[in-house]
């Protein structure tokens, strides 16, 4: 079954706050619900309270590796079907690799296409429908 109130429940990790504004713009044009995380420390919370369909997370945060977020995020049965991606800078194939091997469903590159952006999070939200419906 399809939550339709929870489709498009985004929770944007990031601490530059023109990324997040850019971001943010973009995806509430789009229709999506964005709650914002600035600070690493409250994200386990924010994601438990908000019930995001979608995290994106920065691999670069100030005092955690993004990639462990998505770890930590991943061992909770309640985002096992989260759609996590990452937004970040194309650093090496290795940080990419380590993304997915976390659990990641995804890794764009900023600075990133907007309209591509909200297609490839579109054709993530299909897939996870999908798995839900069967």
């Amino acid at each position: 079954m399809i939550v339709e109130h929870n489709i498009h429940k985004v929770l944007l990790v990031h601490e530059n706050t023109d990324i997040i504004e850019y971001i943010s713009y973009i995806l509430e044009k789009e229709s999506y619900i964005v709650s914002v995380c600035d600070n690493e420390k409250d994200i386990l919370r924010m994601a438990q309270q908000e019930k995001p369909n979608i995290i994106i997370l920065d691999t670069n945060l100030q005092e955690t590796d993004g990639i462990d977020i998505c770890k930590t995020l991943r061992a909770y049965a309640e985002f096992s079907n989260s759609i996590i991606t990452f937004l970040s800078i194309c650093s090496s194939e290795e940080t990419q690799l380590m993304a997915f091997e976390a659990g990641a469903d995804d890794f764009m590159c900023k600075p990133i296409n907007p309209r591509l952006f909200i297609y490839k999070l579109k054709a993530l939200t299909r897939r996870i429908n999908k798995n839900i419906q069967t």
